[in-house]
This record gives structure tokens, sequence and C-alpha cells, in this order.
């Protein structure tokens, strides 16, 4: 005959050392002091988790087609997990990449991290937004520096100060 806990409709397994013999769950209720109560028991989840759509993301989704961090993004950039989809889809407009691409949005339009959705530029790596901000600020700056290299396409007598030396 199997032992199990004295307490009615408990079918666990009573402690080795508890007298009388009740279960670790039970035996802890009255260590503590505490009425004996049923045992609540959760039913273990049958969610099934997969990748999240984005590409690029190997996160696990539970319920939804898209991570928490994806889901989390397009709400704050006042878009669908769809739409944002979509616009990784193209990768970086800058220089073509996937890798840790962010949503540009017009900082004059929406200032701060949120937007309103119709202010969203498309997608840039990591690498294009972060020039792209500096440009931003210093306008007058990227024009100097363009009109710069544009100019001086090289330096006359360049010869003179390194000499004739082969690389």
């Amino acid at each position: 005959m199997e032992k199990k806990c004295l307490y009615p409709d408990c079918d666990r397994k009573p402690e080795s050392i508890a007298k009388p013999r009740y279960c670790y769950t039970h035996t802890g209720y009255l260590r503590s002091g505490l009425p004996l109560r049923a045992i609540r028991v959760f039913a273990k989840s049958t969610n099934v988790h997969i990748e999240c759509s984005i590409s690029f993301c190997r996160k696990a989704s539970v319920r939804f087609d898209f991570c928490t961090n994806h889901t989390q993004i397009a709400r704050r950039m006042g878009i669908l997990p769809q739409e944002l989809e979509a616009i990784y889809a193209t990768g970086c407009l800058v220089c073509g990449s996937f890798k840790k691409l962010t949503l540009d949005h017009d900082h004059a339009c929406c200032p701060g991290v949120r937007a309103c959705g119709a202010c969203i530029r498309g997608a840039l790596c990591n690498s294009c937004n972060f020039r792209l901000g500096t440009v931003e600020k210093n306008k007058h700056r990227a024009q100097g520096l363009l009109d710069y290299a544009n100019a001086n396409k090289h330096i006359e007598g360049l010869t003179r100060w390194i000499g004739n030396r082969s690389y």
C-alpha cells in the first residue's frame, strides 16, 4: 500500500520525518502555524514557443508572431508589428545591411523616442543611424566637409612631404 498525505484529496507522498504524515507542503503549513488547505495546482502552459517573424530576430514568441521587443518597438513608433516587419525587410536604406536595424523617424515631427507613425522614414543600421544623427545636428559642418572633400581631391606637392616612398 502506497502512503499518501493525510490531508483529504492530497495524493502527494508524505515527508518521511513528519509526524503525522503530511506531504512537504502541508507539513510547511503546520510548521508555520497556518491552517491546512487544499494545494493549488496550476496547469502547465501548453503554449508553443515560435521564433519572432522578423527575419534576423531569434527571440521566442509565446502567443504572437512577434517577440516582446519588436511588439514594443512597433507600439512606440505608432505602427503595427506587420508594418515593422515590412520596413525591416528592405534593410538599411543607406548601405543595404540587415544587421542591427533601427527605425528612423523625423525628430522634427516627433521629438524623443515615441513617434506618430507618419514620420517614419525607414530602417537604418546602427552605424548609418548614428551618422545621420550627427549630420542632422551639424548640417552646416556636414556641408563644409562635403565641400572640402570634393574640392581637395589631392594636395599639390605631397611628394615633397613624404618623399618617394614605395608602399
